[in-house]
């Protein structure tokens, strides 16, 4: 609650510095004129109901239904434009007048091809661009009720997957990969490992193949991400506050059989593997049933009784920006608190605040200084005993294994299973974790035009600091055993056994400290000169770029050295050259290399033929080759002979005059030779603008080949295995991929309306691999895809005890139920042999389809994603191959989603059954609905008159709605709701204010 309390008066200390009058503008009177104009966009229609701000006047308008205005102005003043789907922007005012009557903004979710185009380190015009690459409007992610950078950009990028791996509060976690691989992601300009609020975000730029990445080395070979955050803009001056109240449910919540179903399914597994009696009997069976016994004979729904149905979240957001023709600011802070499912427990929080503090400073006319503070305090309260676990617990403890309490304070468990949840929730302590994060991000540009006309130069360093503790407050019970006897006259004894003696309170104990750092830095020179129809540029640049943890010898460091040629005519046509000289510490004799990219572009809506088409507004084509290396992050210190513990060894006589001495062995023969893995990318593209500017269209198509990626040779264990030899340059992959992005933007009358969809197919080939040479040729992984899965081709199941014993198959004895597999080699009989490709891991197709709509006031906004064409193995899931005696899911009693009947019930297991094969693939593909927002926002109208500027309510959903064939399961995230925290469906509800 302090903590509430402090933010709050915060806002209202940093509200009150910036609407009071010292820092606005003084109340001296002032010449004012009136002065008048037309707002289009883009597209050149004329924009109605946007609001105009006069900077120094303090005066509004808005413009009518045919985007004229007239407002009263300061002789030199700023006239700044603020709507929503339109980019902010401040115009000069002098001597009362605009320089144009005709004001042009543009659209924040559509191409435009005049902007400049961001490349590492740098900015290149449009029309000299000869790599992809596309942007994303912070507008747009802002619409996403998550506070998560990488959860917001799902489904908006061609080709870009996003997954969620974890659901807990305060430890969401996403991979983000292009081309099945890691992207790198950057923040105005430099990696940087804090995180980043949504509401920080101006836009999001993703920079794709060679000639787009180059420039940063061996980090852009799987494309690049940067995130350039809000800056203030001259001649404004802005407020705004949001309060966001959300609550989520559980997508999939593991369901598990009750005792009595359970000991069913028990028995008929017992007598599955052969037991001539039932584990269970039938007195247990009606104890069970009719809950007569709940000590001996108990049936705990765990999920119940230790989750809530829900979670709650809590956004705050402050934010100002503005600034003068010399300096301009930006400042941010966040505060987010969520609250976990568990039901017992200490209870389960996270609450985080960030910051962000953006400023620029004009020193001179040709010197500009910028700065960048930005910092994460998370503090987080988790029960003790660990979510995973717990979950691991509720999924897998019979119901019937033990009651968890006698009375009101004896927590029972058993020999078998020693964990109690009941007190391990409720009574058994808590860790409280903290994160504090802080990044440093500074630069400064010089214009050096008077030295040599067109030269410039440009330097930015960053510090991240990452710091993290943890304390632990624990507390273990007294615990219990029951044990049961039954004397010759059948009168049962219940015995309590102690089984371990608990503290008497709260332990504390240290976990620790870890910190991490990370420093980046470049400096560049940039020269540009145009003359009749030609142009050049040039850029030379250095980066450096180290990643260290305090208390490891992993320490990543590179430094590159670039240099960049582009060459346009008649803006038209562009060529381009870079090479790219990087070294890493990751390599010993060969630690630096020399990359070379070529590309070129053919604006073709810029000759004769088509300048005057009514149909094709704009049209580029692109093209590019070069190479990248690429080193995996983990493949520290491979140059180096490694050595480890191995167990221990005796000296001496046992038991007296005896000495134990750890013993080593060899675990890895160092190769300082190791050379670059070097990815060789080829890009054709086009972009292209169509019907007076409303249809945009982004295709391209992307060839890779990634030769020499380390791997050891393959020898038999008995001589040694991979200790005895080193990594090698030896494994070859290529990659295909194709992908597509679609926008139409356009109005009727009030309503605006724009429609997107993307997509990408996407395979990785094995083309060199280091394995067995099979003499049967299908077994060979070279030539097939990187995730291949490989089994048997299954052939249903035995119908008969007969039909099973006489088959063909080697994989032990077969009943009845079990699978049978059919004879790929055509010899004689099934078993290994006859393994091959059955499936795929990764998605072949990643598309999202986004809809927005504004009618006055209202609008509608939906943004879904989907993946195709891959599998899903069910193989090795317990929850559909249930052994032993663990709790038994719901979905035992069902076909699996592939429509395949369930095979043989088994306490034992089947070494048949448990194997990979077209049996137990299931289609993984999915549909889903993301995020949905439904918003009013108070016409601007109605607010000329009053200190607020804009006031939007929203109500905004995720993950609403999923189409998929596993609908027990999230094929998301198959362990949420089961092994692990599950994923949420969320409403929430908001109010944005702004001044």
């Amino acid at each position: 609650m302090n903590k509430k309390k402090n933010i709050l008066l915060l806002i209202i200390l940093l509200g009150g510095f910036l609407l009071s009058p010292t820092h606005a503008q003084n109340s001296k009177k002032r010449s004012t004129s009136f002065t008048s104009g037309l707002v289009v966009d883009d597209a050149g229609k004329p924009v109605s109901n946007l609001l105009l701000t006069a900077y120094k006047s303090r005066k509004t308008t808005v413009t009518d239904q045919n985007g004229q205005f007239e407002i009263e102005v300061e002789l030199d003043d700023f006239l700044a434009v603020h709507a929503e789907g339109y980019k902010n922007a401040s115009h000069p005012v002098h001597l009362g007048k605009l320089p144009n009557d005709t004001l042009i903004i543009q659209r924040t979710s559509f191409f435009n091809e005049k902007e400049k185009v961001a490349i590492p380190f740098a900015q290149i015009p449009s029309s000299r661009s000869t790599g992809s690459v596309i942007k994303v409007s912070g507008d747009q992610l802002e619409k996403h009720p998550s506070g998560i950078f990488t959860e917001a950009l799902c489904g908006l990028i061609p080709g870009l997957m996003i997954k969620q791996t974890s659901s807990r509060p305060g430890y969401e976690g996403f991979s983000i990969t292009y081309h099945g691989h890691g992207v790198e992601i950057l923040v105005d300009g430099l990696p940087q490992s804090s995180q980043v609020s949504l509401r920080e975000i101006d836009e999001v730029i993703f920079m794709r193949g060679a000639s787009a990445t180059a420039f940063m080395g061996d980090l852009g070979a799987n494309g690049l991400i940067l995130i350039k955050t809000k800056r203030g803009i001259s001649g404004t001056r802005e407020m705004s506050f949001e309060y966001e109240y959300g609550s989520g449910t559980p997508t999939v919540l593991g369901e598990f059989l009750p005792s009595y179903d359970y000991a069913n399914a028990i028995n008929k597994a017992w007598l599955n593997d052969g037991h001539s009696q039932a584990f269970y009997s039938e007195e247990a069976l009606s104890a069970y049933e009719k809950g007569s016994d709940p000590i001996r004979y108990p049936d705990v729904d765990y999920f119940d009784t230790f989750l809530r149905n829900h979670v709650i979240r809590h956004q705050f957001n402050a934010q100002a920006s503005g600034g003068t023709k010399d300096s301009r600011y930006f400042l941010n802070i966040a505060y987010n608190n969520l609250e976990g499912l568990e039901k017992l427990s200490e209870k389960r929080y996270c609450d985080d605040l960030s910051f962000r503090s953006n400023i620029d400073l004009n020193l001179s006319n040709a010197i500009i200084l910028d700065a960048a503070l930005t910092g994460t305090y998370q503090k987080q309260r988790t029960p003790q005993y660990a979510t995973g676990s717990m979950f691991g617990v509720m999924s897998s403890y019979a119901p019937n294994a033990f009651p968890l309490m006698l009375g009101d304070s004896i927590y029972i468990t058993n020999q078998d299973l020693g964990t109690n949840l009941m007190f391990e929730l409720s009574e058994g302590g808590y860790i409280e974790q903290t994160d504090m994060r802080m990044a440093f991000n500074t630069g400064l540009s010089i214009d050096m035009d008077k030295i040599v006309k067109g030269l410039s130069f440009k330097t930015r360093g960053s510090i991240d600091l990452w710091n993290q503790m943890s304390v632990d407050m624990d507390h273990s019970s007294d615990e219990y055993e029951l044990l049961f006897t039954t004397s010759e006259n059948r009168n049962d004894t219940m015995l309590i056994h102690q089984t371990s003696v608990g503290t008497t309170q709260l332990s504390p104990s240290d976990n620790g400290e870890s910190v991490y750092r990370k420093y980046n830095s470049y400096s560049i020179f940039s020269y540009t000169h145009a003359f009749d129809q030609h142009a050049i540029s040039s850029d030379l640049a250095y980066y450096y770029n180290s990643y260290e943890m305090e208390g490891r010898l992993n320490i990543n460091t590179r430094q590159m050295l670039n240099w960049r040629a582009n060459y346009s005519l008649s803006d038209k046509y562009a060529i381009e050259t870079i090479l790219s000289y990087v070294g890493t510490n990751m390599l010993d004799n060969k630690r630096y290399k020399l990359f070379p990219t070529v590309g070129a572009s053919w604006i073709v809506s810029n000759e004769n033929f088509l300048k005057r088409s009514d149909q094709i507004d704009y049209l580029k084509i692109r093209g590019s080759y070069g190479q990248q290396g690429y080193i995996n992050a983990s493949n520290y210190y491979t140059f180096l002979d490694r050595w480890g513990s191995d167990g221990t060894i005796r000296f001496g006589t046992y038991p007296t005059n005896n000495k134990t001495t750890t013993t080593y062995e060899k675990k890895q023969t160092g190769n300082p030779n190791l050379d670059w893995p070097v990815k060789k990318t080829f890009n054709i593209g086009a972009d292209a603008i169509f019907l007076k500017r409303s249809l945009a269209v982004q295709m391209d198509y992307f060839y890779s080949k990634t030769t020499g990626m380390f791997d050891y040779y393959q020898y038999p264990s008995m001589a040694g295995g991979a200790a005895f030899t080193s990594y090698y340059n030896l494994e070859e992959v290529s990659a295909n991929s194709i992908e597509l992005g679609i926008t139409y933007n356009d109005a009727i009358g009030d309503l605006h309306y724009s429609m997107g969809i993307n997509g990408a197919y996407f395979v990785e080939t094995n083309e060199l691999l280091s394995e067995p040479q099979y003499t049967d040729t299908y077994r060979m992984r070279e030539g097939t895809p990187t995730d291949a899965i490989y089994g048997l081709d299954a052939d249903g199941l035995f119908v008969s005890n007969e039909d099973a014993l006489a088959s063909n198959q080697n994989f032990g004895t077969t009943y009845a139920g079990d699978i049978r597999y059919l004879d790929h080699n055509s010899d004689g009989k099934v078993d290994e042999n006859d393994v091959h490709e059955i499936g795929n891991s990764d998605p072949r197709f990643i598309y999202g389809i986004q809809l927005n709509l504004r009618y006055k006031g209202f609008s509608i906004y939906a943004n879904a994603n989907g993946l195709a064409g891959y599998d899903i193995n069910l193989n090795g899931d317990n929850f559909y191959q249930p052994e032993g005696f663990e709790s038994r899911s719901t979905l035992i009693n069902k076909d699996l989603p592939n429509g395949n009947v369930m095979p043989r019930s088994t306490i034992m297991g089947s070494s048949n059954n448990d194997r990979n094969s077209t049996y137990w693939l299931v289609n993984g593909g999915f549909f889903r609905l993301k995020n949905v927002e439904l918003a009013y926002t108070i016409p601007s109208s109605k607010l000329s008159n009053s200190f607020l500027s804009s006031t939007k309510f929203y109500v905004r959903g995720k993950n609403l709605l999923t189409i998929s064939s596993l609908e027990d399961r999230d094929p998301e995230m198959m362990s949420g709701g089961y092994t692990d925290y599950p994923m949420f469906k969320e409403l929430s509800a908001g109010v944005i204010l702004k001044f």
